[in-house]
């Protein structure tokens, strides 16, 4: 019977982390189509929903630390429990970015940022993100030993997340290197305090975009070691460091 309510709790926590994924997911999507478009309402719509994703986030956590505190669990167990956890932090990140980019939206739009391909940028980034969520959702769903290997195979989500965003880092570095071609050209200096926001609002929304991807493989690498036990892709990216480098 404890094993059975255990089962149950590592469920609910499966459940409620997927649930949250989905939510941040959406709300990137969200985000980033208002900062294309340049669809303020949209924008206030996300920014509005910031502090119930960041309760959620705050529930999930205790259902992750409850189900260790009362049952102890050990090897696969605690590291899905620990990953779950782990990937909630991402998730919690994610949701900033999200704040981010609805904040942008209120100062401009896609069509603003020179030669930067805002739409194509953001489907990268989103689909970076939703691959890593859906090798989470398997892995919560797995019920035997060869599906959650399955998550950690070469062409699986884990690993599939990971060239997402070595897909989106490099179009992000072409994208950066072409806006400063872009901002040096004196024919395109800003000529008042909101033309220079605008183009602030370009430089961040790059950086930040590159950013969703590393999240992302972040969150891949946790589910890959609650599956395998292999660490190689958690903390691959550091954000602190250069975007060159990242």
């Amino acid at each position: 019977m404890a094993r059975d309510r255990f089962d149950d709790q590592l469920g609910e926590v499966g459940e409620a982390v997927v649930d949250l994924a989905e939510l941040v997911c959406d709300r990137l999507r969200t985000a980033l189509g208002a900062l294309v478009e340049g669809d303020e309402r949209r924008a206030e719509r996300v920014l509005d929903g910031s502090r119930d994703v960041a309760a959620r986030c705050a529930e999930v956590e205790s259902a992750c630390f409850s189900a260790i505190a009362l049952q102890h669990p050990v090897a696969g167990d605690l590291r899905y429990l620990l990953s779950s956890f782990a990937v909630v932090g991402e998730l919690r990140q994610l949701s900033a970015l999200a704040d981010r980019f609805g904040q942008y939206a209120r100062i401009a739009d896609g069509s603003q940022f020179g030669p930067v391909d805002v739409r194509s940028l953001s489907e990268l980034a989103v689909g970076t993100a939703e691959t890593a969520v859906d090798a989470y959702r398997r892995l919560a769903a797995a019920g035997s030993r060869e599906e959650r290997d399955a998550v950690a195979d070469d062409d699986g989500p884990c690993h599939g997340t990971v060239l997402r965003r070595e897909r989106l880092g490099r179009f992000c570095g072409n994208a950066s290197e072409g806006l400063v071609l872009w901002l040096a050209d004196p024919e395109n200096a800003p000529a008042d305090a909101d033309e220079m926001a605008v183009r602030l609002a370009a430089v961040l929304a790059v950086r930040d975009l590159r950013r969703v991807g590393i999240r992302a493989v972040n969150i891949a690498g946790r589910v890959l070691h609650a599956a395998t036990n292999d660490d190689g892709l958690i903390n691959r990216y550091d954000t602190r460091r250069s975007p060159e480098r990242a």
